[in-house]
């Protein structure tokens, strides 16, 4: 479905589980967090919306196919939280802040 896949394995030094993640040229299509090579802090707050139906479609597809999951639809499956961060290399001082942030689910009938 993606021009290239989203991470969906679990790490063999960990537990093994599925990890579904949006890449972030998804979450901010058209635009870089980075520039010539590097991190490209500019302190401007960035808007951020997406929809998550297609993500959470890729996501059943792909834990079907690797036996992660049983259920055979979405219908079978809940949210119950969610993790925002990053990973780095090196020594770099990070700071991330929030604001008005928020979920919004619609009953698809």
């Amino acid at each position: 479905m993606f021009d290239e896949p989203v991470e969906h394995s679990g790490k063999a030094d960990a537990s093994g589980a599925m990890i579904y993640l949006i890449g972030s040229k998804y979450a901010y299509p058209g635009k870089s967090l980075w520039s010539d090579g590097a991190p490209e802090p500019n302190g401007e707050w960035r808007h951020i919306e997406i929809d998550l139906r297609p993500y959470l479609d890729d996501m059943l597809r792909h834990g079907l196919g690797d036996r992660y999951f049983k259920a055979g639809s979405l219908d079978g499956l809940c949210l119950n939280g969610m993790n925002m961060g990053w990973e780095t290399i090196g020594t770099f001082s990070h700071t991330m802040y929030v604001k008005n942030m928020s979920l919004t689910s619609y009953l698809n009938r």
